[in-house]
């Protein structure tokens, strides 16, 4: 129908204004209050034309009342809700309704379209006399655009979730799962109902990861905090994936854990990436130890043979060994260069056990000093056939890492350091490692070069994953990927600065420790 009214007096006043404006001094109030209203009102002659409207009406709808003159309410009504609103229409002039309530939509008088919430009610004249109508509206365009941009903004949510290139779920605090958009049902190979079934949800992870998943997830759901675990996934259809799941703690108002929202992503061809990259670094690494192990074992070998022969002689000689100095001096000295050596050979072996200490150990205490050992004993020798390698060790409080994983690090950012310069002219570059502590108090490790330099389009770039600037064959482009990742997880930040032509520097920022540095045994 439309707006509304309250009060039979005011029907009076409208139908008969000479006659109330004459003897009715409380009519004439009502009647100022009606037109004065702040909300907009509108009351109806029994043939449901208008007969009044207020300010606030024609405000809203832009109607004068000489405009509404024999106009009905279906009249201004939207095309669209007239089949809707007529049957409440036609119940309340039939009698089957006293009044009603409902959302309607009007045309104003330029054109435009208003949502009103519309109050109407009949009023019957004292005796059983004449049926006149009065409703109230009251603007909600503004609540309903809002509603309507909710809703397609829930509709776009939901579609971004639905087609979202990862899996994506949410559980309950029970651990039952309760969403999964349709990468999530993919990835798995299960159906909706499989995926809300633990037993068959957790099938399909590999028997030797399983328990390692679970208690994962044991302790993030106890302790109410996030969690990241990766794995091999077994699906009824297809073959062995890795896939790696992140999820973090839903928080009611008072804080207390209601769920975990996560995603799932497929990492096999990351994984499969980095075991390439893995091998292809251990295969320069095993020529690079071959080099160095090459030349103190021949050193050894040498000079055991020659104290050898100098015995041999001995032996067949009248001589005594003892009463000739000559051959006891050499001998003495051929073995001393081959401990010298062994020692080298020692050296080495003993830098090998830092690459491969058991990771995720939580890691020691270290001084970065003494990390940078191990990364030098590995790279010197491909460094100094390019450059001349500076060492410069400041002061650096100890931090918390995992030794293997630092100096994985280490050795990668020298070995780039190396790479970056150009062969023939070590005389004119230089390689430096930095140690220090920075203005906030954090230990830092920089490694710079002198060497051709990365373009400024390709900074931004250069911590992606398969992202190199190597030629083809030289590198995946996950080392420094594989540096940042590391060095994130250990609290720390990895920057770079780069000056076409001028040179790279790379810097590690790592949280100082609570606790000083006990010497590594």
């Amino acid at each position: 129908m439309t707006p509304p009214s309250k009060n039979v007096a005011m029907r009076g006043a409208v139908a008969r204004p000479n006659e109330h404006s004459r003897t009715d001094t409380a009519g004439q109030k009502f009647r100022a209050v009606f037109d004065q209203s702040p909300i907009a009102m509108a009351i109806l002659h029994p043939d449901l034309t208008y007969a009044h409207v207020n300010e606030a009406w024609t405000r809203i709808l832009g109607y004068e009342l000489g405009e509404l003159r024999g106009k009905v309410p279906a009249d201004i009504t939207h095309p669209d809700d007239r089949s809707t609103d007529a049957p409440l229409v036609e119940a309340l002039v039939n009698g089957r309704l006293s009044r009603y309530t409902c959302e309607k939509r009007y045309v104003r008088r330029d054109g435009s379209v208003v949502h009103v919430l519309l109050h109407a009610a009949a009023v019957v004249e004292a005796g059983g006399g004449e049926r006149y109508y009065i409703g109230q509206v009251q603007d909600v365009s503004q609540r309903v655009r809002a509603e309507a941009d909710l809703a397609a903004e829930r509709e776009r949510f939901r579609t971004l979730v639905m087609n979202a290139p990862v899996g994506i779920f949410e559980m309950d605090a029970d651990g039952n799962v309760v969403f999964t958009n349709q990468e999530w049902l993919a990835l798995t190979g299960l159906g909706p109902q499989e995926a809300r079934t633990p037993e068959l949800r957790t099938r399909g992870i590999h028997p030797d990861d399983r328990a390692r998943v679970t208690s994962t997830w044991a302790g993030a759901r106890l302790a109410g905090t996030k969690y990241a675990v990766s794995f091999r996934y077994c699906p009824s259809d297809g073959p062995t994936k890795r896939l790696s799941s992140i999820a973090a703690p839903l928080r009611r108002p008072d804080g207390t854990t209601s769920g975990f929202i996560g995603v799932t992503m497929d990492v096999t061809a990351q994984f499969d990436a980095r075991e390439a990259e893995r091998l292809a670094s251990l295969g320069t690494m095993a020529a690079g130890i071959a080099h160095e192990l090459n030349n103190p074992l021949a050193a050894v070998m040498g000079n055991v043979d020659f104290v050898l022969r100098g015995l041999h002689a001995a032996k067949d000689s009248s001589t005594p060994l003892g009463r000739d100095p000559i051959v006891v001096d050499d001998c003495i000295l051929a073995l001393e260069d081959a401990s010298a050596a062994s020692e080298r050979i020692r050296k080495i072996v003993r830098t090998m056990r830092w690459l491969v200490g058991p990771p995720g150990s939580g890691g020691h205490l270290v001084d970065l000093r003494e990390l940078s050992v191990p990364a030098l004993e590995l790279t010197e020798s491909g460094i100094r056939r390019k450059a001349r390698l500076v060492l410069s060790y400041g002061a650096a409080p100890p931090v918390r890492v995992d030794e293997s994983q630092m100096v994985q690090v280490l050795v990668n950012l020298l070995r780039n350091a190396a790479d970056a310069i150009p062969e023939g002219a070590a005389d004119r570059h230089e390689v430096r490692l930095v140690t220090g502590t920075d203005d906030a108090g954090r230990a830092i490790v920089e490694v710079e070069d002198t060497g051709v330099g990365i373009p400024e389009a390709e900074l931004s770039r250069i911590f992606d994953p398969f992202f190199t600037t190597k030629t083809v064959g030289e590198g995946v482009g996950l080392g420094l990927s594989v540096c940042h990742s590391l060095v994130t997880a250990m609290g720390g930040e990895l920057a770079v600065e780069s000056r076409p032509g001028r040179g790279t520097t790379f810097r590690v920022s790592l949280p100082p420790a609570s606790e000083p540095a006990e010497p590594r045994r």
